[in-house]
């Protein structure tokens, strides 16, 4: 049983982004990126 953790962005889209100043994977509903605290300006 290979079990490789696929990070395929596809499918989670809409719920995960990239923060644009540290590119840490961040969700959709957080307000500023909890690995820089860079703010997010919400696109929505």
């Amino acid at each position: 049983h290979d079990k490789t953790v696929n990070l395929n962005v596809k499918y989670i889209k809409p719920l995960i982004f990239k923060c644009p100043n540290c590119k840490f994977l961040c969700a959709q509903f957080m307000k500023k990126c909890p690995k820089c605290g860079q703010q997010f300006q919400r696109i929505i």
